[in-house]
């Protein structure tokens, strides 16, 4: 999956505040390490609702700054651990796996854009 960061349509939600979205995407990177602890959390405890509860706080917080690269995973993540199938589930270790791997590499991006404006 291709990195997706749209500061354009972030910014058009904050009525072109960067100095708003800077201070949002410091945040999300400050949680980030919080976010994949709480869905590895969910993992190794085999709680597809914590899961589930994690997928929609990251879906939440990457759409925020326009992070498509991490929403799309997360909202797929929350999707299918709510849909009642087991940690078991090889779709749902997948979906999981690829949520982390965005967590894991967003930064640069971000940090890169912030650091622009």
């Amino acid at each position: 999956m291709e990195l997706h960061f749209d500061p354009s349509a972030a910014l058009a939600r904050m009525d072109d505040d960067t100095e708003l979205l800077k201070m949002l995407i410091g945040v999300f990177l400050g949680e980030r390490q919080s976010y994949r602890q709480k869905i590895q959390s969910a993992i190794e405890s085999a709680s597809a609702t914590a899961l589930g509860d994690a997928a929609h706080t990251v879906k939440g917080a990457s759409a925020a700054i326009g992070l498509e690269y991490v929403r799309s995973p997360a909202e797929r993540t929350e999707k299918l651990a709510r849909s009642g199938v087991s940690l078991e589930d090889t779709a749902l270790q997948r979906q999981a796996s690829e949520l982390l791997n965005a967590l894991d590499t967003c930064e640069p991006a971000l940090t890169a854009w912030a650091s622009e404006h």
